[in-house]
């Protein structure tokens, strides 16, 4: 069973032209990097599936499948 933190749906006109391979193109761009020793945040795309950790888009019936990964500092180091 799959559990998700803040899960969006948005519904897409039957005629688009969004594919799994664009999307995974677009948001490969942008990878996860983790904070650094000065950031007090960073966000970016990670895998939806542990089984396909090269994917940053999982296509499923009829959808696809995106994951956005934040991170926030609560104290920056050094402080």
């Amino acid at each position: 069973m799959l559990w998700f933190r803040n899960l969006q749906i948005y519904a897409l006109s039957p005629d688009h032209q969004i594919t799994a391979e664009s999307v995974n193109e677009a948001l490969a761009k942008r990878p996860f990097v983790p904070c650094g020793s000065m950031d007090m945040d960073s966000c970016g795309w990670v895998a939806p599936a542990r089984h396909e950790p090269e994917s940053f888009a999982l296509a499923r019936q009829d959808a696809i499948l995106i994951s956005l990964k934040t991170q926030t500092k609560v104290i920056p180091s050094g402080a």
